[in-house]
């Protein structure tokens, strides 16, 4: 199955979460990410939970992972300094280590965690007052 995705935002502070399901390519992330950088509520410096915990990256090449980080440094000034959190499934956080550890890494500004527990994301991206 190919990747879909479904965008929500909500709260006074704008959090994006998004679900993903199906096959992870670098052209359905870039669509996902375009996406997101055009929603009405999408502002620079905003922060995402990213529910990957139903993604099947396990196909995903070096030449994905590379269309994905040329994307992600393209439009880096839109993306801002906000947050990121990737939800896996359980055990799936060393696989998507090990995958991301290819090839040359995007220097950008947000800040990225990988979690696999979808409480503790949300606790990182929006921390108790």
């Amino acid at each position: 199955m190919d990747m879909e995705y479904n965008i929500t935002c909500s709260g006074p502070s704008g959090l994006f979460v998004v679900k993903t399901v199906g096959s992870m390519t670098g052209a359905g992330l870039i669509r996902m990410a375009e996406s997101i950088l055009s929603h009405q509520r999408w502002i620079k410096d905003s922060s995402v939970v990213f529910d990957n915990r139903e993604l099947d990256f396990s196909a995903a090449t070096l030449a994905d992972l590379e269309e994905i980080r040329k994307f992600h440094k393209k439009n880096d000034s839109r993306i801002g300094c906000g947050k990121s959190a990737i939800v896996l499934g359980e055990g799936m956080a060393a696989k998507w280590s090990a995958l991301w550890a290819q090839g040359e890494k995007a220097d950008v500004k947000n800040m990225v965690l990988v979690f696999e527990d979808f409480d503790k994301a949300l606790n990182w991206i929006q921390p108790a007052a």
